[in-house]
């Protein structure tokens, strides 16, 4: 079980940073389409320079990095951007912005390759504004486009969960939390952790586990007074009293449940773990 949550938490943090591969797949498409046209328009003189199989074979190039740069600092400024309030129009610019730094001292190399002409021509002042006038309409349009319809998708399946949730208990049962009244019946309602995965949570109890389309922090919300937990990690939220142990070494730190899931604790919440165990084990 240890292994899997491992495994489980692997996947996500790569799903957080770099997005899912069949994504991957879709950019390198659009990318090499893009870069074809790019091409054909031959910016910054390259059209009257050099011919369109090196224009194109230059932009194709370039192609990968770009998307190993630009791609995981769009998609983390998407992500802080709307933990912290921060409108897309404004985060996504600032993270072409910073990834143009890189990039740039790549085009800088790499272009006199293609376009001898340029050589000891270009300087790096001009590869980083000449790259800014081409990532901030093409990358930043794209990475806005696709981070609001991520937004719309997931709040359409939001809506559809909501209406197609089992039946909650009677108002008047405070014994439950918002959200264990989301789960399925035979999962029972003592939630023992919830995992952000994506655009959903996945609820654990003794029981089994449940997927939900929900925001983390929102899920967060919905655990109510009685549920008495720690958020152990950016990704993880976990009972108190469904806590058996602490293993690890150092900053390095597993917790382990009474179901035998377990999840990573942050830096900030060794403390608070290792507490609850102590006081735990006391007689």
């Amino acid at each position: 079980m240890g292994q899997d949550s491992n495994a489980a938490v692997v996947e996500n943090l790569w799903i957080d940073v770099l997005g899912r591969p069949h994504r991957w797949l879709r950019d390198a498409g659009i990318g090499a389409l893009v870069s074809v046209w790019i091409a054909f328009l031959g910016p910054f003189g390259s059209f009257h320079t050099s011919p369109l199989v090196t224009r194109a074979l230059y932009f194709i190039s370039l192609l990968l990095p770009c998307l190993l740069i630009y791609r995981p600092t769009m998609r983390l400024a998407g992500r802080w951007g709307d933990r912290f309030g921060l409108s897309l129009w404004l985060a996504i610019p600032m993270a072409i912005v910073l990834a143009s730094v890189p990039f740039s001292i790549l085009v800088y190399v790499v272009a006199p390759k293609f376009f001898p002409q340029l050589q000891g021509v270009a300087t790096m002042r001009e590869a980083y504004v000449e790259t800014l006038i081409l990532m901030l309409p093409a990358a930043g349009g794209y990475a806005i486009a696709e981070q609001l319809l991520a937004r719309r998708r997931f709040a359409a399946s939001t809506d559809t969960a909501t209406r197609e949730s089992p039946k909650s208990p009677p108002p008047d049962d405070v014994s439950t939390s918002p959200l264990s009244r989301r789960l399925p019946h035979h999962l029972g309602h003592d939630i023992v952790a919830v995992h952000a995965e994506d655009h959903y949570v996945r609820i654990y109890t003794a029981l089994g586990s449940h997927l939900i389309p929900m925001r983390f922090r929102d899920a967060l919300g919905e655990l109510g007074d009685k549920q008495v937990g720690v958020k152990v990690h950016r990704s993880w939220w976990v009972a108190a009293q469904a806590i058996a142990d602490v293993s690890g070494r150092g900053r390095k730190l597993h917790v382990r449940l009474v179901t035998g899931l377990e999840a990573p604790v942050a830096r900030t919440a060794i403390a608070e773990i290792k507490a609850i165990v102590r006081s735990a084990s006391r007689p």
